[in-house]
């Protein structure tokens, strides 16, 4: 016993002494910040802007038209869209560029995700309504009134509202949450009534260029060539026009152009973004697509 003491003073002093300091380490950082991106956590409250480090523990949100970027130690990237809202809750670095454990918690708002170097065993997110784990893995996710809606764009992901569970293993694999089940699994291009239903519940994924290149990765063009066969579709011409897909598609991967390279015309489009959602409302589709889908 006489042994064991001086063991436990330095493990004592280890647990105090040096986590404060990994905690105020950065765990990654900014890459683009649109409008107006902030972080609060024990840094205090600020607007972020490219660079800015993201720390543990950090709070990370976006007004009404903001997009912020981030990419985390391991390479993961991170994009949330408008007014959206997560916290970094999970981090134990294995080394300076891999995870052993890395997690967020999405409570509200379109974010992307796309996997960086470590373990898939290290992953984990997630939102009001349950809990995902993912491999290798690129995926779209929005959290709106009570609902979590995840698409998977390539690699493979299960998703878990308590012991209900789905499996999400081919691109365009969809399904939503309200907490209480889960949907079925169906392909994103024939879950919605129509394209302007699906905008609205992800953004990245109608539009491409809401994102620099580096977020375009393998499966985020998944709307842009699908055509909806609906009756009664949302008035095109209630449709702000920065919105309006065109007959030839030009959202594909690396397509984006002057869209993304003018701030101005960006920011367009990510206030047409809130319009489209407020026409899509007022026709009653956004409201149904918020809801567990169940099989047509």
């Amino acid at each position: 016993m006489k042994y064991a003491l001086p063991w436990c003073s330095a493990l004592i002093f280890l647990q105090v002494f040096l986590q404060p300091s990994l905690a105020a380490e950065p765990v990654g950082k900014v890459i683009s910040a649109k409008t107006a991106v902030y972080s609060e956590g024990s840094q205090g409250k600020k607007e972020l802007s490219a660079s800015d480090p993201v720390f543990f523990l950090d709070r990370l949100s976006t007004d009404a038209t903001g997009t912020g970027e981030f990419e985390f130690s391991d390479g993961t990237k991170l994009a949330l869209g408008p007014s959206g809202s997560l916290v970094v809750d999970q981090f134990v670095l294995k080394n300076r560029t891999t995870f052993s454990k890395f997690g967020v918690d999405a409570t509200k708002g379109a974010f992307r995700w796309i996997s960086g170097h470590s373990p898939s065993l290290a992953y984990n997110i997630k939102t009001p309504v349950g809990t995902m784990g993912i491999r290798g893995t690129g995926l779209d996710c929005t959290t709106i009134d009570g609902v979590t809606h995840c698409v998977l764009l390539n690699g493979a992901a299960k998703f878990c509202t308590g012991s209900d569970c789905r499996e999400l293993t081919s691109s365009g694999d969809y399904i939503s949450s309200d907490g209480n089940r889960i949907s079925p699994k169906m392909d994103v291009r024939t879950a919605f009534k129509n394209k302007q239903q699906a905008a609205a519940i992800f953004p990245f994924l109608d539009n491409p260029c809401l994102v620099s290149r580096e977020f375009q990765v393998e499966g985020s063009n998944l709307l842009s060539d699908k055509t909806y066969a609906d009756p009664h579709p949302v008035p095109m011409a209630d449709v702000p026009p920065e919105y309006v897909p065109s007959q030839k598609s030009n959202h594909g991967v690396g397509a984006c152009g002057a869209a993304f390279n003018n701030p101005s015309n960006a920011l367009a489009v990510a206030a047409g973004l809130g319009g489209l959602a407020a026409v899509a409302a007022a026709h009653g589709s956004v409201n149904e697509g918020r809801k567990p889908i169940s099989p047509q």
